[in-house]
């Protein structure tokens, strides 16, 4: 059956996090002692914490299949695009970054709390593209749904590749631009 790899996925949650990631600004505590003496600030250890929360987090709703890239570390025996391809869990997801992130983190409590909801929906806007439906309401009604009138993507079509090479230039372009950048002030030629 055709449908979007977890690469396209990993891409899409990266891309939800960088604009967050790279709108910290200043909001960050100092780094640990032997990483300031690199010339590596908290800022830039953060927004590489969040573009990895994005990824991770846009993969974690294929849990759910056993071939997925998360599924195969860790399999939650459940039915594919059930529960877990829901906004209740999207929420209940957002909900637990939110608690580690008060407790451990809390000067970056809202952008983990967007980066996580915002990946997780991506994960549910993108698998909206595939033909096969989804439990997008459970547990309220627990009937798969996708809207007929969206248009179907097959993994190794021109318009999934083209959206796959779009995001991977988009990421890589931001975030080389963002280390470039980063090791310019350390004062390390790039």
């Amino acid at each position: 059956m055709p449908r979007l790899t977890g690469k396209t996925h990993a891409l899409i949650g990266a891309a939800v996090a960088a604009p967050i990631a790279l709108s910290l600004g200043t909001a960050t505590p100092p780094p640990p002692v032997g990483l300031a003496q690199l010339g590596v600030s908290s800022n830039l250890l953060a927004e590489a914490g969040l573009g990895a929360l994005g990824v991770f987090v846009a993969l974690l709703p294929d849990c759910d299949h056993p071939g997925s890239m998360l599924g195969r570390q860790f399999h939650v025996p459940l039915e594919h695009r059930g529960p877990v391809h829901s906004f209740f869990a999207t929420a209940i997801w957002t909900g637990l970054s939110g608690l580690a992130a008060w407790k451990w983190v809390p000067w970056l409590l809202l952008p983990i709390v967007t980066v996580t909801a915002l990946a997780y929906l991506s994960h549910l806007a993108a698998d909206l593209t595939n033909p096969s439906p989804m439990a997008l309401l459970w547990p309220i009604v627990r009937d798969k749904v996708r809207p007929g009138w969206l248009p179907a993507l097959r993994e190794h079509s021109l318009g999934g590749a083209s959206l796959e090479a779009l995001v991977t230039v988009t990421i890589v372009g931001i975030f080389g631009y963002k280390l470039a950048t980063a090791f310019h002030h350390t004062g390390v030629v790039c």
